[in-house]
This record gives structure tokens, C-alpha cells and sequence, in this order.
């Protein structure tokens, strides 16, 4: 049984899980930009990688996570330092992280490759069916437990 604590904060337990990724999806969005009178256009990307924990969070064993590219991404100074966050845990746990653009890049070559298998997550508790994301890890290859 994997462990529910990774460690303790100082705002409460971190939290870890793991799980198989069953589907991903692209998304583009296009927008018109009016900055200071300036019309530029602007395309954003999103991965969307779907999959199931081994163990529920709150009853929650499914996952969605939103990931897209940002030159720097931002750790989060709230109440700790965080990559992402977790918006909402009802039915489906959602998740959004922006990642550097080389992290980007290897999670898509991994996804189009069909090596994006496994999914791991550290973040705060949950409270209200949201938290910080403290860290995510991708990978091609289930996890073995002994």
C-alpha cells in the first residue's frame, strides 16, 4: 500500500500519489491580443493527461492534469512553495502545472511517443477540494512495489 504522508509543513501534511495515465489529449487556443493598442495574435497549448490513482484522495481515485509551457515557470510563495495546484477533487481530481519549456517538450514526446505511462503527485492536504502541488513526476514505466 503506497504511503499516504510524504512529510509534514508547517501548513499541514504532504500528500503523495501515484497513478496510471489512461488517455491524454492536446488542446490549442488561439486569441486575439489588444495590449496597449498593439493587436498581436496568441496560441497556447495545453496537455491534458488523464489517468487513475492507485489509492483515492477523498474518494477520488480518478486524475486530470492541465500542463503547459512557460519560458519561467513560477514556484508558488503562499503558504509554501509549490509548482501547481489542485482546483478541484469532486468526481475527478484536477490539477494545473506550468512546466519550463524542455520539461514540456519531454512529457509531449513521451505522450505522442505512447511512453507516458505513470503519473505521481506530492501535494498539500486538501482543503475545501483544492491545494498547492508541491511536486509532479512523469514516467514510462510503472512503478514496482515489493
Amino acid at each position: 500500500m503506497p504511503k499516504k504522508t510524504a512529510r509534514k509543513s508547517a501548513k499541514g501534511d504532504i500528500l503523495s500519489r501515484e497513478g496510471a495515465i489512461t488517455d491524454w489529449s492536446l488542446q490549442l487556443y488561439v486569441h486575439a491580443v489588444d495590449a496597449k493598442g498593439e493587436r498581436t495574435r496568441k496560441a497556447d497549448t495545453y496537455l491534458m493527461v488523464h489517468g487513475e490513482f492507485t489509492e483515492a484522495i477523498k474518494g477520488v481515485s480518478k486524475f486530470s492534469v492541465q500542463l503547459w509551457e512557460q519560458e519561467e515557470p513560477p514556484v508558488g510563495r503562499a503558504e509554501i512553495a509549490s509548482i501547481g495546484s489542485i482546483t478541484s477533487a469532486k468526481l475527478v481530481l484536477q490539477a494545473a502545472a506550468a512546466l519550463s519549456p524542455s520539461e514540456y517538450r519531454t512529457v509531449l514526446a513521451l505522450a505522442t511517443g505512447n511512453r507516458l505511462r505513470y503519473f505521481s503527485c506530492s501535494f498539500q492536504s486538501l482543503r475545501y477540494g483544492s491545494g498547492l502541488i508541491t511536486g509532479i513526476g512523469f514516467d514510462t514505466e510503472l512503478l514496482q512495489r515489493d
